[in-house]
Formats: C-alpha cells, sequence, structure tokens
C-alpha cells in the first residue's frame, strides 16, 4: 500500500532499469528516488557531495508538492501531466515543457536552499506562483537561473 506524502520522514533512492526516462537522472515515484542502473555508480559517486544533496532536495521539493495536492500522489501525478501537457510539449518540444512545468520549476529554483522543503510541514506552495505565469515569464526565469 502507498503511503501519503505527508508520511515520509526521509526518501530513499532505488535503481530501477526502466524510470527515470533517459536524458534524466533522478524521478520522485511514490516517494522514493528511482535512479536508472546505468547511473548507480555515479550516484554512489556522488551522493554525500553538494551535488548529491541537492539532487535529493529537489526530489523532497516533490515530496512535498505532493503534500500541498491534498496529500495525495494521484493528485500531485494528474497536475503534474496536465501542466505538462499544457506546455504544449508537441509544439515546444519535451524539454521546455518539462523545465516550465510549475513543479520542476519550484523544484529547480529552490532546490539549491538545502531548508527550503522543511520550512512549511504542510507542503510547498511556491509551484502555484509558476502556474499564474506565461510561458515567456517561466523561461526567463529559467534562463536566470541557468537551467536552461
Amino acid at each position: 500500500m502507498v503511503r501519503r506524502p505527508s508520511k515520509y520522514q526521509s526518501i530513499t533512492v532505488q535503481t530501477n532499469r526502466f524510470l527515470p526516462p533517459k536524458g534524466y537522472f533522478a524521478i520522485t515515484f511514490f516517494g522514493k528516488i528511482l535512479i536508472r542502473d546505468s547511473n548507480a555508480k555515479n550516484w554512489a559517486r556522488t551522493r554525500n557531495s553538494q551535488s548529491g544533496k541537492i539532487m535529493l532536495h529537489h526530489e523532497w521539493i516533490h515530496v512535498q508538492q505532493a503534500v500541498s495536492t491534498h496529500d495525495s500522489w494521484i493528485f500531485f501525478y494528474l497536475r503534474y501531466l496536465y501542466y505538462f501537457l499544457k506546455n504544449r510539449p508537441f509544439r515546444h518540444g519535451t524539454k521546455v515543457a518539462y523545465y516550465t512545468n510549475p513543479f520542476e520549476m519550484e523544484a529547480y529554483v529552490f532546490e539549491s536552499d538545502l531548508s527550503y522543503a522543511k520550512k512549511n510541514p504542510h507542503g510547498t506552495n511556491g509551484w502555484r506562483v509558476f502556474t499564474t505565469m506565461t510561458l515567456p515569464q517561466r523561461l526567463e526565469i529559467l534562463n536566470k537561473k541557468h537551467v536552461l
């Protein structure tokens, strides 16, 4: 049985054969971080480094976003998919649709602030601000943060 997002105190990392899709390092999947088998050595080498901590925090932000979406993984993933499709991946490309997704925007913008996700026990809500912005506004923010 899958636990509610708010029930997680930490997040575990597991290697996987199929997820995340090629080109991505990690994915949060129902409270676990999945890393492709092909990236396992890279993860073992970097997990205690600053970049490893940032990656873990980025994924933990997604857990907190799920808390803020009715404390439900299903609502989180449905909204995530909605915003991905709203960014028209077939017109702008999947890279733009992924990075301009409000959930990813919040995670990328705040991933280096390692205390960000701990500030609010009821989940993070920064993603809601990005939903009110136009696509060009979101692209400008990502370019300033050197994400794209």
